[in-house]
């Protein structure tokens, strides 16, 4: 196979977190290899967080109204046929805004288009436009057209003074216009993917749902870190918890929260977390949350590598609870710094957890969580021992190095393949 640089275009629409972080170090490898990299991408994609400019690239930005604000309406019945309106309103202004920009990377004539992830429409539509050989790497399949969420008729309200089947059949309605916009949603999603020529994702757990979502196939392109940034500082840990991620349901912070609770006060470890935005209501129920359980809650917005990274050398053990997190990034930036982890036993954590040697895979239960955390922070000796055998799997298997190879690989395959 040629080893020529190639040509490549990438299209994002990434609201920053780990998919962002994941294309920054991917396209800064790439660049590093020599290979010609343009970027396209709506404005509302994130470009303020790990912007791709300084990687020497050309950023081209197209104009796409933000119709995703959530609404908040009255009664509930015309709520749900909105968010139906809306949805439907969000898909065609993609469409328009990714066909445009399908033209102008059709006109560039590149060896291939790698697409990355579209925070509103999940695959992106590029995908149905694209001529060149196309790479989607989906972070992971859009979670609110293929599971159970909180999106449901509980709560409806009602009419005041209506009989019981008024109020069933009422919630019935309204119940029937979400159903309505996930199954509209979920079909464009999995039309949208099965566009691409090659769907590379970044876990075997993520692999198997694409499967499951999609009906097409997924080949995994693990991802890493960066061994010279997240490293060890080899300072004594602090008594304190941390986590790191975004103040959303899905991260499940509140079962960190609850975790800590069940740990007697006078052996009960504070609480950081670490988080790249939040609104002051997200913010204010978790503060809550923290008094309930009578927990010692700090919250810290908007850092720097560097300063995460000293969180990460501080702390006695990072705790990860999210809800079926596809990959977990942040596991293996804490183990990089020599920090435990504790996870839980779901997503892709259980492929960069070892358990029992890096740190603990546990169930989502507050008293699993406790008792893993209190076994790490009251035994230094295991806290050191699963610290430095962190620092040696991430140097062995997660560096951005070992990423950039597995992923270049599937980018030179695909850009073989005549279209």
């Amino acid at each position: 196979m040629s080893t020529a640089p190639l040509r490549i275009a990438l299209f994002h629409n990434s609201p920053g977190g780990g998919a962002k972080r994941a294309a920054y170090e991917l396209a800064k490898g790439l660049r590093r290899r020599g290979h010609h990299l343009d970027v396209f991408v709506p404005e509302t994609a994130n470009e303020r967080y790990l912007p791709l400019a300084p990687l020497g690239v050309t950023v081209r930005v197209y104009s796409l109204r933000d119709w995703s604000k959530q609404l908040h309406l009255r009664p509930d019945l015309l709520q749900s046929v909105a968010w139906l309106v809306q949805y439907w309103i969000i898909a065609q202004l993609c469409a328009w805004n990714n066909r445009h920009i399908a033209h102008d990377i059709n006109c560039g004539h590149y060896d291939v288009v790698w697409v990355d992830s579209c925070q509103l429409i999940s695959s992106p539509f590029i995908l149905r436009y694209l001529k060149a050989p196309t790479v989607y790497f989906c972070h992971e399949p859009w979670r609110g057209g293929y599971e159970v969420t909180t999106d449901s008729g509980q709560g409806v309200v009602a009419p005041p003074r209506c009989a019981s089947w008024i109020h069933a059949g009422y919630a019935a309605l309204c119940e029937t216009a979400r159903r309505w916009r996930r199954a509209y949603l979920r079909g464009v999603d999995r039309a949208n993917a099965r566009c691409a020529m090659r769907i590379v994702t970044n876990s075997e757990y993520t692999k198997q749902y694409i499967v499951q979502a999609y009906g097409a196939s997924a080949a995994v392109s693990y991802l890493g870190v960066e061994t010279s940034v997240f490293r060890p500082f080899n300072r004594p840990r602090e008594r304190f918890v941390l986590s790191v991620g975004r103040l959303r349901p899905v991260k499940r912070h509140d079962l960190t929260i609850r975790a800590l609770g069940r740990i007697p006060s006078d052996r009960r470890p504070p609480l950081v977390i670490i988080t790249e935005w939040s609104t002051d209501q997200q913010a204010r129920l978790l503060e809550a949350c923290a008094r309930d359980h009578g927990v010692e809650l700090q919250l810290i917005k908007n850092i720097t590598d560097e300063e995460l990274v000293r969180w990460y050398n501080r702390a006695g053990v990072v705790v990860y609870s999210a809800v079926k997190e596809p990959f977990g990034l942040v596991t293996i930036e804490a183990m990089a710094c020599g920090a435990p982890v504790v996870g839980v036993r779901e997503g892709g954590l259980q492929e960069t957890i070892s358990h029992g040697r890096t740190g603990f895979l546990v169930e989502a239960a507050p008293d699993a969580i406790a008792k893993a955390i209190q076994t790490v922070l009251d035994d230094p000796a295991l806290q050191k021992r699963m610290g430095s055998a962190g620092i040696e799997l991430v140097r062995q298997r997660w560096t951005w190095e070992a990423a950039v190879d597995r992923f270049e690989q599937h980018l030179r395959t695909v850009s073989t393949i005549l279209t």
